[in-house]
């Protein structure tokens, strides 16, 4: 009979123990320290009449989770992870008005006997893989925290000088932008300054192009006419000069963090490199340099998903299940699985259609089904995990084989034919027939008008000329102009034509007038 070991992991307390054989549980849950000797009283206390190896059933609370499982796995016993909200569902179930971490404990002992699915045993990362692991979800926290930092600078210049970020355009954090944030948040010191002083301070501090120091000077001018009165009266809520500061601890904060990503970047690099000298997975369209060693990082050792559905659901991305009777509903991809392998792999995607032409005739047929272009790159996304699952396992098994390193290898190939294309043929084949127009014309002319987008590459938005006091914007009119018609000629079921107000009035008068002089008559 299997004994199972449930442990309710403490952070600053001990871990609490609970020991089942089977379905019965042997004695009181116990508490055991975070040290060899509580390690060893615990292996003696479940051990105590076994007959095999214990399996350890414990959440992944922060990474306390490590040291045990680095013990017991060592000790020869089976560890498994299990998700807290299965087990939380379960305690519930259990003990619903009881929340104590002996409860818990139990808890995790008895889900292998309900749900022996819903458990996975754990698979110890190397020193390497754990190192790469760690740098790769510090990078991303980082490049999280620069992304929000960009927002609020954007935020604060928006305030101080409203037409600016939109006269930068994709230069609002170039070197000279930023010497800009620095320096001249208040407009009134640009304006005294003049144009030409302004394009001399660009080109100082970075590439300067004259027509947008133009638009920067034009943008300066229009707030301090538009805050002239406010500041004269003193009704302006903000203070300039506070601003200018808190800008630059902003911009200080945020240099600094991106200095960190470029060395993170770098030993992120050296240890990919000598986890995986071929890059086999820079050789997929969408994967680079970022990706590939997130991906392996994350993944670990790929013989722990015995077919793709595992893959595709620890990825995240795959959709959910509701079907009752004859109803079998269509669900969008679950919330599980892992963060950053769900984000990494649609961004890969959303490039290889670009680029690979299998994937390029997949979103144009999708696209021109009427698909929405998020439901189509979440498939795509699911598509790329498949291919990094194949990319992976068949690398594993060359190392198993001892191969000579380039052996494991990935190709374009054209969808009609299946021939083998080359970087330059796949663009070209995409370009020149998967491209949105080439898959629906009406459906992309449509959308583009939408967008206010001409032909080619456009501003985001066009604005419409209107006199229309309540709105900058003007509606554009019907594209088919439909001739009025007097009355209301509406077809009801297509035997009459119902006849309009006025006329139904008119008739009702008349006959009131008849009724009244045949009365009087």
């Amino acid at each position: 009979m299997s004994r199972y070991v449930g442990i309710d992991l403490g952070i600053a307390t001990k871990h609490r123990v609970a020991v089942l054989e089977g379905a019965e549980r042997l004695g009181k849950p116990f508490s055991v320290a975070v040290s060899r000797e509580g390690f060893e009283e615990l292996l003696r206390r479940a051990t105590a009449g076994a007959d095999g190896p214990l399996k350890v059933v414990l959440e992944p609370t922060g990474l306390a989770w490590v040291p045990v499982a680095a013990y017991l796995s060592a000790a020869g016993h089976q560890v498994h992870l299990v998700k807290p909200q299965k087990v939380s569902h379960l305690r519930k179930f259990l003990r619903q008005h009881t929340k104590s971490d002996s409860v818990d404990a139990e808890t995790n002992a008895r889900l292998p006997q309900v749900d022996p699915k819903g458990i996975h045993q754990v698979s110890l990362p190397t020193p390497e893989q754990m190192t790469l692991r760690r740098l790769v979800n510090r990078r991303d926290r980082l490049a999280q925290g620069i992304a929000d930092q960009k927002r609020r600078i954007h935020a604060l210049m928006v305030m101080v000088n409203p037409p600016l970020m939109a006269a930068l355009g994709e230069s609002a954090f170039s070197q000279g932008a930023r010497a800009f944030y620095r320096d001249h948040a208040d407009p009134d010191n640009v304006v005294t300054m003049g144009c030409e002083k302004l394009y001399k301070f660009w080109k100082k501090h970075g590439t300067a192009d004259k027509e947008m120091v133009a638009r920067v000077f034009k943008a300066c001018c229009t707030t301090a006419e538009l805050y002239a009165d406010l500041r004269r009266n003193k009704k302006l809520p903000f203070d300039y000069s506070e601003v200018q500061e808190e800008l630059r601890s902003e911009l200080d904060w945020m240099e600094h963090t991106e200095i960190e990503v470029k060395r993170l970047e770098h030993r992120i690099t050296e240890i990919y490199h000598r986890y995986d000298p071929d890059h086999t997975l820079e050789q997929i369209r969408g994967i680079g340099g970022v990706i590939a060693p997130s991906i392996e990082a994350l993944v670990g050792d790929i013989a722990r998903f015995h077919n793709t559905k595992q893959f595709v659901s620890f990825s995240g991305i795959c959709p959910r299940k509701k079907q009752s009777g004859l109803s079998d509903q269509a669900m969008p991809i679950t919330k599980c699985g892992q963060r950053l392998l769900k984000k990494y792999f649609y961004l890969a995607a959303e490039v290889a259609r670009q680029w690979d032409p299998e994937f390029a005739a997949y979103y144009a047929r999708r696209y021109a089904r009427g698909d929405h272009h998020s439901r189509i790159m979440i498939a795509l996304a699911r598509k790329m995990a498949l291919r990094v699952y194949a990319l992976l396992k068949r690398r594993e098994k060359a190392r198993q084989e001892a191969l000579k390193p380039g052996t494991v290898s990935f190709v374009l190939r054209n969808p009609e034919n299946g021939a083998t294309v080359d970087k330059k043929q796949a663009r070209a084949l995409v370009l020149a027939k998967y491209t949105r127009a080439a898959a629906s014309p009406e459906r992309h002319q449509r959308e583009s008008a939408r967008r206010g987008k001409e032909k080619g590459t456009g501003p985001a938005k066009k604005e419409w000329p209107s006199k229309d006091a309540t709105s900058r914007y003007t509606v554009p009119s019907a594209q088919i102009p439909q001739e009025k018609k007097k009355g209301n000629n509406i077809n009801v079921r297509g035997t009459r034509s119902l006849e309009a107000i006025g006329d139904v009035l008119k008739r009702v008068l008349e006959n009131i007038s008849v009724e009244t002089e045949e009365e009087k008559l």
